[in-house]
């Protein structure tokens, strides 16, 4: 490459990084490090070969993103792909975890097909190929005082007026099992 930086240093007690990019004025609006990249290449390679984690990320920020992909110009491939995790034993693809105690109403993870067009997509796929659950809810409500608890809640609202002539099917659930194996 162009450049290189190597640290052959055998301390576990190593209290600097190899590189370091500090930005210290929180007036300066400019992103501290930026990658370009032009090829079909990775704009960032990371082989961690150690048991910690690749990418850790210590933010302050308290109402932007940890994390932002703004507006990906992907047309037929995956925005965030996390594939052929294949060497799980009891480890788990994604967990996403609060233990926030404020009473503010929201959502922890929220899926929005926001375009009333894109009548052809899913807002979540589940493909279970094993006979283990493909969703488990384990609600747990410990409420000693009035409380309104909902295991599962749908709203569906529906205000199109449709044309004419034109047959509309509207299901709240819809549940398909088909067992086509000879059982004994």
């Amino acid at each position: 490459g162009d450049m290189s930086i190597t640290r052959d240093l055998a301390s576990g007690s190593t209290s600097t990084p190899v590189l370091l990019v500090t930005q210290d004025n929180t007036g300066d609006d400019q992103p501290a490090l930026k990658i370009k990249q032009d090829a079909a290449a990775y704009g960032l390679l990371i082989d961690q070969d150690g048991n910690s984690p690749a990418i850790y990320i210590d933010t302050e920020a308290n109402s932007q993103h940890g994390i932002h992909m703004a507006t990906p110009a992907m047309t037929s491939g995956t925005c965030l792909n996390i594939s052929s995790a294949n060497s799980l034993v009891d480890g788990r693809v994604a967990y996403f975890h609060s233990d926030s105690s404020s009473t503010t109403a929201r959502n922890l993870v929220a899926i929005v097909n926001d375009n009333v067009l894109a009548t052809g997509a899913t807002g979540l796929a589940i493909q279970q190929d094993s006979t283990g659950k493909s969703i488990d809810l384990d609600i747990s409500n410990a409420a000693t005082t009035a409380f309104t608890s909902q295991g599962i809640y749908m709203d569906y609202d529906k205000s199109g007026v449709v044309a004419t002539g034109v047959t509309g099917t509207l299901y709240g659930y819809d549940l398909d099992i088909d067992d086509s194996a000879t059982n004994h």
